[in-house]
C-alpha cells in the first residue's frame, strides 16, 4: 500500500517514498565564483533542486524548503525528466541533461507502464485475497484455486519490484554518466525496503498456506475416490 501512496502528497512520510531522486542542486559547482548567486538565478528561472517520481506522479522541491509541489496522480505514469524540466524553465532557458537519459526515455516509458500494471494488479489481488482466503479454510475445494491466485500475486509483485529496481538503477547510472554536469541521482531506500518486504516473506507465507490447503483438498478427494493422490504432494 505504501508503494502505491508514495509521492501522492507532500507530507514527510509519503514524500520520502520514491523510486529515485534526480538532484540538480550541484549543477553549479560551489567552487565557481558567485555560485550561490548563480544558483539563485537558476531557481528563479524555474529550476528545482530535486525531482523524485513515485508510482502515480512526481514531486519536486528545494533542499532548504523540502517538497514544494507534486504533479497530479495519473494512471500509467512515467517520469520524463526532459519534458518536466524544459516545461518548467522560463521561455528561452535551457539546461544540458546527459545524453544517456534521453536515449533511455522510450524504454523507461514502456517499463514504467508495465511496472504500474503489475503493482496495481498485485495490490488489487492482495486486497481481494483478504476476503477470499477464509473460503479455503471452510471449503477445501477452493484450496487449489486459492493457491494459484496466491502464487500469481507473488509473481506479479515480484516482477513489478524487479522492474522498479532495474529502472531506478539504470536511471541513476544514466543521470550520473557525465560527471562534468554535476547531476546526481539517488535510489529511494524507503521505497525499496517497502517494495521488497511486500514481495518477500509475506507472499511466501501466503503461498505456503495455500499449498497446505491444496494438500488438504487433494486428501479429501483421495478419501472420496479411494485414490492416494496425496502422495504426490508429500501428504
Amino acid at each position: 500500500m505504501l508503494i502505491e501512496l508514495g509521492q501522492t502528497r507532500k507530507g514527510k512520510v509519503l514524500g520520502e517514498i520514491y523510486f529515485f531522486r534526480l538532484s540538480l542542486a550541484d549543477i553549479i559547482p560551489t567552487s565557481i565564483e558567485n555560485a550561490q548567486l548563480i544558483n539563485s538565478i537558476a531557481r528563479g528561472i524555474g529550476l528545482h533542486d530535486f525531482y523524485q517520481p513515485g508510482l502515480w506522479n512526481f514531486c519536486e522541491g528545494f533542499n532548504d524548503e523540502g517538497i514544494t509541489s507534486c504533479s497530479s496522480p495519473k494512471s500509467y505514469y512515467w517520469f520524463n525528466p526532459v519534458d518536466i524540466i524544459l516545461n518548467e524553465l522560463l521561455s528561452g532557458a535551457t539546461i544540458a541533461l546527459p545524453a544517456e537519459i534521453t536515449q533511455i526515455l522510450g524504454i523507461l516509458k514502456i517499463c514504467s507502464n508495465i511496472m504500474f500494471a503489475f503493482f496495481l494488479a498485485g495490490t488489487v489481488i492482495s486486497f481481494a485475497m483478504i476476503f477470499l482466503s477464509p473460503i479455503a479454510i471452510f471449503s477445501r475445494w477452493w484450496a487449489l484455486p486459492m493457491s494459484l491466485v496466491s502464487f500469481l500475486t507473488f509473481l506479479v509483485i515480484l516482477v513489478g519490484s524487479v522492474i522498479a529496481s532495474v529502472i531506478s538503477f539504470v536511471f541513476k547510472y544514466a543521470a550520473t554518466a557525465q560527471t562534468s554536469l554535476n547531476i546526481n541521482a539517488y535510489v529511494g531506500t524507503r521505497m525499496f525496503v517497502f517494495m521488497w518486504i511486500s514481495t518477500g516473506p509475506q507472499e511466501w507465507q501466503e503461498a505456503d498456506a495455500a499449498l497446505e490447503h491444496e494438500k488438504g483438498a487433494v486428501k479429501a478427494i483421495s478419501d472420496v475416490t479411494g485414490h492416494p493422490f496425496s502422495r504426490h504432494l508429500g501428504g
